[in-house]
């Protein structure tokens, strides 16, 4: 699209909960045969993708409210 994406630390939300979603998966569901440990693995993972857009939408939409003409740039 073209459009910069700030960086935001809250980006590392949706990364920790995919790597707990998929260690749960692996390790509760595949490695132990818990069904539950799998559907919640399964869960988190779809938590993870959901909060990963939150996270894209709201850096994209303060990004551009930042740099809006009606407000002057900030200085690094």
């Amino acid at each position: 699209m073209g459009i910069p994406i700030p960086f935001s630390r809250a980006f590392y939300i949706h990364v920790i909960i995919l790597h707990l979603s998929l260690l749960l998966r692996i390790v509760g569901g595949d490695l132990i045969g818990s069904l539950q440990a799998y559907q919640w693995g399964g869960l988190l993972n779809a938590l993870a993708l959901l909060v990963f857009l939150v996270n894209t939408a709201y850096a994209l939409a303060s990004g551009i409210h930042r740099n809006s003409p009606h407000r002057p740039a900030l200085s690094p």
